[in-house]
């Protein structure tokens, strides 16, 4: 099935009621449908030399299904994943569980300047809400100067 028929098939559940007839026909389909994008592809092309990825955007335009989709490839290159910036503490804590330690978001923008300033060698992925990562890197900087 190519794109053309895929959408024409699609078209088919965007309907203003949820008790449209059609609603839960895809899950029934046996058969995939993925767009690889072309962001995600430059990120797999790249993975040998990147130290730092962030991934920005609204809620709900895909940051944690390109996560999902590039899970084994990061894991593979021993990337740190922060799946959601906002979820995460101020400042580092214990986790309950045993000793390590979970970076707050101050440390996590130390540790992007270092990566950066090639003072870190570490590799990390984060995704962000655009907005609350800028707001929470400009009072970081603020904070240390």
């Amino acid at each position: 099935m190519n794109v053309k028929e895929k959408v024409q098939e699609l078209l088919k559940y965007c309907s203003s009621y949820q008790g449209h007839s059609y609603m839960v026909d895809e899950r029934r389909i046996d058969e995939t449908f993925r767009i690889v994008l072309s962001e995600e592809t430059e990120i797999i092309e790249n993975l040998e030399h990147l130290h730092f990825i962030l991934l920005t955007g609204e809620a709900g335009d895909g940051k944690l299904h390109l996560l999902r989709s590039l899970g084994q490839r990061l894991s593979d290159y021993r990337f740190q994943n922060y799946q959601d910036f906002s979820a995460l503490p101020e400042e580092k804590r214990a986790m309950p569980i045993d000793d390590r330690q979970e970076p707050g978001k101050k440390e996590l923008v130390k540790l992007i300047a270092d990566i950066i300033e090639g003072k870190s060698e570490q590799r990390i992925i984060i995704a962000a809400n655009v907005g609350y990562l800028a707001k929470v890197s400009l009072y970081t900087m603020n904070q240390c100067h």
